[in-house]
């Protein structure tokens, strides 16, 4: 997001607080702030890897004695 959209991004936000906006500004704050939020989404990968917790859990376990000495 440019810094042009950002600006306007915050002057629409504040005026929102204010409950100074106009339906319009409100309509565009909310796809200002929609951009904003997912501008990364959609281009980066996830780097998220998932684990079974089973797995994780007997990894961690003490392993038995079986000399019983």
């Amino acid at each position: 997001m440019n810094v042009n959209k950002l600006a306007r991004l915050n002057c629409l936000f504040e005026k929102a607080v204010a409950n100074n906006a106009k339906l319009i500004e409100q309509h565009e704050l909310h796809a200002l702030y929609e951009e904003f939020i997912n501008q990364d989404r959609e281009t980066k990968p996830s780097s998220v890897i998932a684990f079974s917790r089973n797995n994780a859990h007997q990894d961690n376990l003490p392993l038995k004695n079986n000399n019983n000495s």
